[in-house]
C-alpha cells in the first residue's frame, strides 16, 4: 500500500471491518453485508487498515498523496477515508437518494481524483437522526442545482451547498516548504482569498428571506479560516442569498458565521451541530 509500514498497525479484509462498523451504527448484519456488496468494486477491493497513530481503521482509496509546487508530496494516515464514514455514507445514500440518483452517486464516489470530495458531500446530514423528505440536487437560481433541500416541520426550508476547501491545506503545505527552505519550521497563516469559497456558490441561491428559504453554503474544511477576513467577506456579499456558512468536517463540532444569530442557531440545531471555534483562527 501507498502509506508507510509504520503507519499502520494491523490490515484486515475490508468487509468484515465494513460489517463490523455498520453494525455499531445499529445496522442488521444481513443489512450490512448488503450494503457492503453495492459499494462499487473499485472501493470494495482497497486495503483496509488500522491506523497506527489513532488506531481508527481506514481504507486505501482516492487520491491521498498531496503533490506541492516544489515537486515534494505530503503523505499522512489522515488522507485516507475511515471506514466509518463510508458505512454512515452509504447507509444515508441507499436511504435518501432515488435509484437514478444513487447510481450516479455511486459512479461518482468510484473517481479516485474526486472520492473525498463525494463522500464529503454528505457531511452536512451525518448528525441528523430524521432523514425524511431531503431532497438531493434542487432547483435553485435558473439552471442551477443545490446539493440539499431538509424540510422540518413548521421550518422554512433548509436549502445547502457543499464545497470542500483542500487547496487550504495544500497551500500552507507549500508555505511550510517555502519556510523550511529559510530555516524556518512554523508553517506560516494562510493568506487565501476567503471570497473564492463564496462567489460561486451564492450564484446557485435565489434572492430569499431566511424566513422563506434558509440557504447555507457547507465547506468541508482541511484548516482553520481566519475569522475576521472570512466575517468581512461574508458582510460584503449581496444580501438575501446566503444566510449562514459552515465550515465542519465529520465530528459534530462547526464552526458558523451568519448574517443573524438566529440563523446560525436554527442551522446548528436542524444539522445538529456543536458551535465551535475549532476552524477559526485571528490573525496576529
Amino acid at each position: 500500500m501507498r502509506l508507510p509500514n509504520q503507519f499502520v498497525k494491523k490490515i484486515t479484509d475490508f468487509r468484515v471491518c465494513f460489517v463490523y462498523h455498520a453494525q455499531m451504527q445499529g445496522v442488521q448484519l444481513q443489512e450490512a453485508h448488503r450494503l457492503f456488496d453495492s459499494v462499487p468494486i473499485d472501493i470494495a477491493s482497497a486495503i483496509c487498515f488500522q491506523d497506527a497513530f489513532t488506531d481508527i481503521w481506514r481504507y486505501d482509496y482516492g487520491s491521498p498523496t498531496i503533490s506541492l509546487s516544489g515537486g515534494q508530496h505530503i503523505i499522512g494516515t489522515p488522507h485516507f477515508p475511515e471506514v466509518r464514514v463510508l458505512v454512515s455514507v452509504m447507509r444515508f445514500a441507499h436511504t435518501i437518494l432515488p435509484k437514478v440518483r444513487l447510481d450516479n452517486y455511486l459512479a461518482r464516489l468510484a473517481n479516485r481524483k474526486k472520492h473525498p470530495d463525494v463522500l464529503a458531500e454528505f457531511q452536512p446530514l451525518m448528525h441528523r437522526s430524521n432523514l425524511t423528505g431531503i431532497e438531493n440536487e434542487v432547483p435553485g437560481k435558473g439552471d442551477k442545482r443545490i446539493d440539499w433541500m431538509i424540510p422540518d416541520e413548521g421550518q422554512p426550508p433548509l436549502l445547502i451547498e457543499v464545497k470542500s476547501r483542500i487547496r487550504d491545506l495544500i497551500e500552507s503545505l507549500e508555505s511550510l516548504e517555502f519556510a523550511q527552505s529559510l530555516g524556518v519550521n512554523v508553517i506560516p497563516a494562510p493568506h487565501h482569498d476567503p471570497g473564492i469559497m463564496f462567489r460561486s456558490t451564492m450564484e446557485k441561491f435565489k434572492v430569499s428571506r431566511a424566513n422563506e428559504a434558509l440557504q447555507c453554503v457547507w465547506i468541508a474544511a482541511h484548516l482553520k479560516q481566519e475569522r475576521n477576513e472570512t466575517q468581512q467577506t461574508f458582510q460584503r456579499l449581496a444580501t438575501g442569498r446566503l444566510h449562514v456558512v459552515v465550515f465542519g468536517g465529520w465530528t459534530r463540532e462547526a464552526s458558523l458565521i451568519g448574517e443573524r444569530p438566529e440563523d446560525i442557531q436554527a442551522v446548528a440545531a436542524r444539522l445538529n451541530l456543536v458551535l465551535s471555534e475549532q476552524y477559526f483562527f485571528v490573525r496576529d
